[in-house]
């Protein structure tokens, strides 16, 4: 799994990328061929097909849901939050920890009772449900 700087590095990343895409997509809608060019001209052969759009789209959008699926119990994180470790975590995993006294599974160390809420990762929740 990704360390949490990384896992952010990487979530901004995908988000620019899926920005980027629907501008494309966007763009490539708004293009429309020229009514004057015959039968046989294409439109622009510079712009590729919206397909290729589409399935890029839907990659970026499969990588962010597998950032956003909590390495405890491996469901999409509904509330989360950052562990005493670094890492982001859903907060039932994370209270359940607490409550077992578990060990951080990811250091091995005691778990303490401090949890801080990700907000950039409840930002891309909100952007990958919608």
């Amino acid at each position: 799994k990704l360390e949490t700087a990384d896992q952010a590095q990487t979530i901004q990343q995908l988000n620019a990328k899926l920005f980027t895409l629907q501008e494309d997509m966007n763009r490539f809608d708004s293009k429309k061929c020229n009514d004057s060019q015959s039968k046989n001209d294409s439109c622009s052969p510079k712009v590729p097909s919206k397909d290729l759009y589409r399935e890029k789209y839907r990659t970026v959008m499969h990588r962010l849901g597998i950032l956003l699926e909590c390495p405890i119990n491996l469901t999409q994180m509904e509330e989360p939050v950052v562990s005493p470790s670094g890492y982001t975590v859903d907060r039932f995993a994370m209270t359940w920890l607490i409550s077992t006294k578990s060990l951080d599974p990811f250091t091995k160390t005691e778990v303490c009772s401090s949890i801080v809420k990700n907000y950039l990762a409840v930002k891309l929740l909100m952007l990958y449900n919608e």
